[in-house]
């Protein structure tokens, strides 16, 4: 409870009010309504002389706009004592007994009280009231002698002394007052003085006016009023304020009055603290306890014992809700709000350890309703808390494995979702211990968050390939329910790359060896559609060497004995026989221009020098390969036809036939 004091000094008199404060309950400030709220305290008797009267009565006044619906609340005295406020006929009077202390030590009291205004915060009033103590002070002096005694500027006396000189004079000693002065004059008129000692003793001087209760990790504003031992008020300087826990700083004063500020620890578990109130030489001590309430809640949370329900167990969950200050203190939750799934349930609240706690009972479904949770909210105000109960089945039974596709391009980025659904006895969607996933071909499995209570999923991502192939996809659940799913992964349309070398015959004379660089892009796949995956084009570029006899038209010679060496590049086109079978086929025609450099030898044994001579002519061809998986490609093994006229060549010779022919080689294609 953070109070706020408003003091002001009054003249004494008959309202000896020394100064009236608020005190604000909430912490919220202090409005104009309370502001204008006042106490005074009317003293029916304004000094009491201890040893001849008894008490006196305290008239109590509210004044301001929230005086009628005042009440009664704490009254304090250094010495002596305060009896109940007692409400008046009037509204915002009341009146209060006040007794003097049972000793006849001179003192001054310090009297408050304090009214509760209807928002719970305090109006109190401090008032000084003067105790001079009645007494018979003894003397000796000489017989018959007239005696008096001044205490304080007042003459006592004269009383006259007996014939052994003892006299006993009635005296009115007022607080702090340390000696008096006697005089006595004898039966010869002789005077004398003499310094008596009163022998004063301390007395309680210190009011502490402190709230009974504080917020956790709150600054609560503490007064102290103190009096000297001749009631004047004391230096402020001289009061002090010390607490068994938390912090205390000073911050403001006036004669009679030191105020602080007092933080009160962050944690209630501290438990009640003192607050010790004194003048800072240590005499008249006075304590005050504070207990240490918690703030206002400033998060709401959910414990449950669980956080599944098995459908059809008939088990329940229980759920306490709590609240929590900015420190971490629990906070009464009187008037929370718990839903499940938006319907109201019903909150059983309890006392446990002084604290208000919510808690509430939720039984598992009878049947599987759809929905693999139940949604928890708990409204406390303007804070909420939710949680989740998981609404499953039993121990897995029965497994399903679905794929979102049948077949995908294995080009190392298209992929296919594989979802696992778990199932109890009853076919109720439940979660499993343990899920292992496999694959049999070398593409990568990634694991995806489930979308619901019961289901596993994951994402196989094909790695390129030159060719259909089947991958096998399989889960085992709990080490004893399994399920595989097979996806067919399809050739993608790659780009190929391949190298082959051979023999090469033109069936007629010629014979050689041949070497092939192929390059092949597919076709558009936005242009011709999925067919466009089984067709490439490219280009082709190889080097024959070949040897043989050939008829020679237009010479004198009946055949003549040719190296024909040839460049051919061609314009290669490709197409794809679709299947998943161990081997492949594909057709494939080239067409395009050969370059060939030819050595014309006219018979062996004749002493005739070669002769070289160039040529060109069209190639065309056709083809038929068998390839099988190696990897990182494949062996390419095929057969080819390619027709090369190549006529008359630089030197005039007329050359007849096709200087190419069959052509077997293999090789090796990768794609990219």
């Amino acid at each position: 409870m953070n109070r706020r004091w408003a003091v002001t000094l009054c003249a004494c008199g008959a309202a000896s009010a020394l100064g009236v404060g608020i005190g604000d309950a909430g912490g919220a400030g202090i409005d104009p309504e309370r502001s204008l709220t006042t106490v005074t305290i009317t003293v029916a008797q304004p000094t009491l002389t201890l040893g001849l009267d008894g008490g006196t009565t305290l008239a109590v006044t509210v004044l301001g706009p929230l005086a009628s619906a005042a009440r009664p609340g704490r009254t304090q005295a250094t010495v002596g004592f305060i009896g109940p406020l007692v409400a008046q006929a009037t509204p915002g009077s009341f009146a209060a007994e006040y007794r003097v202390p049972t000793d006849r030590l001179p003192q001054a009291a310090l009297l408050s009280v304090e009214v509760i205004l209807p928002d719970g915060a305090s109006v109190y009033s401090v008032t000084r009231l003067m105790l001079p103590a009645a007494a018979t002070f003894p003397l000796r002096t000489s017989p018959q002698a007239e005696v008096s005694l001044e205490i304080a500027g007042r003459t006592f006396g004269p009383q006259k002394a007996d014939a052994a000189g003892d006299v006993s004079i009635p005296i009115v000693v007022p607080a702090g007052v340390v000696a008096g002065r006697a005089r006595a004059v004898n039966k010869f008129g002789i005077a004398t003085e003499t310094e008596v000692n009163l022998q004063p003793r301390d007395y309680p001087r210190v009011l502490l006016i402190a709230p009974s209760h504080g917020e956790a990790g709150a600054a609560v504003d503490v007064e102290v009023w103190a009096v000297e031992p001749s009631g004047d008020p004391a230096p402020p300087e001289n009061i002090d304020l010390r607490a068994s826990l938390g912090e205390v700083r000073r911050v403001a004063g006036m004669p009679g009055l030191a105020r602080f500020a007092f933080t009160v620890p962050p944690l209630v578990g501290a438990g009640a603290l003192t607050l010790m109130a004194a003048m800072n030489d240590g005499a008249s001590e006075r304590s005050d306890s504070l207990t240490i309430r918690a703030g206002p809640a400033s998060a709401v949370s959910i414990a449950a014992d669980t956080t599944r329900l098995v459908v059809g167990s008939g088990a329940m969950a229980h759920l306490t809700i709590l609240a929590r200050d900015r420190f971490g203190n629990t906070v009464p939750v009187d008037g929370v709000v718990i839903t499940g799934d938006g319907h109201p349930l019903p909150v059983r609240l309890e006392n446990v350890q002084g604290n208000v706690e919510a808690s509430i009972d939720v039984p598992a479904p009878s049947a599987w309703r759809g929905r693999d949770h139940m949604a928890i909210e708990a409204t406390l105000g303007k804070l909420r808390a939710v949680t989740k109960l998981l609404v499953t089945g039993g121990n897995p039974a029965g497994i399903q494995l679905t794929a979102s596709h049948k077949a995908i391009e294995g080009n190392n980025r298209n992929g296919v979702e594989v979802v696992l659904e778990v199932f109890d006895e009853r076919g109720t969607p439940t979660s499993a211990s343990r899920v292992v996933w496999q694959t049999d071909d070398n593409g990568s499995l990634e694991t995806l968050t489930p979308f619901r209570l019961g289901t596993y999923a994951v994402r196989f991502t094909a790695r390129r390939t030159l060719r259909d192939r089947a991958a096998v996809i399989s889960v085992t659940v709990d080490s004893r329910l399994t399920a595989s799913r097979r996806v067919v992964v399809q050739a993608g349309a790659a780009r190929l790359a391949a190298a082959r070398v051979g023999l090469v015959s033109n069936l007629g004379g010629l014979f050689g060896q041949s070497a092939f660089l192929e390059g092949n892009i597919p076709l558009s796949a936005q242009r011709f559609g999925r067919v466009a995956r089984f067709f490439s084009v490219g280009l082709a570029a190889a080097y024959l060497r070949s040897e043989g006899n050939l008829p020679a038209a237009g010479t004198e010679y009946p055949s003549l004995h040719l190296n024909v060496n040839q460049t051919p590049i061609m314009a290669l086109g490709r197409v794809r026989m679709p299947g998943q079978l161990p081997v492949e086929f594909s057709l494939s025609g080239m067409a395009g221009v050969t370059f060939a450099s030819i050595t014309v030898i006219p018979d062996e044994d004749s002493s005739f020098q070669p002769t070289r001579a160039t040529a060109r002519a069209l190639v065309l061809g056709l083809g038929v390969d068998a390839s099988f998986l190696l990897q990182p490609g494949e062996l390419v093994i095929g057969a080819r036809y390619l027709d090369a006229r190549l006529g008359r060549n630089s030197n005039g010779d007329y050359i007849n036939g096709n200087t190419l022919g069959l052509v077997c080689d293999f090789g090796f294609r990768i794609g990219f």
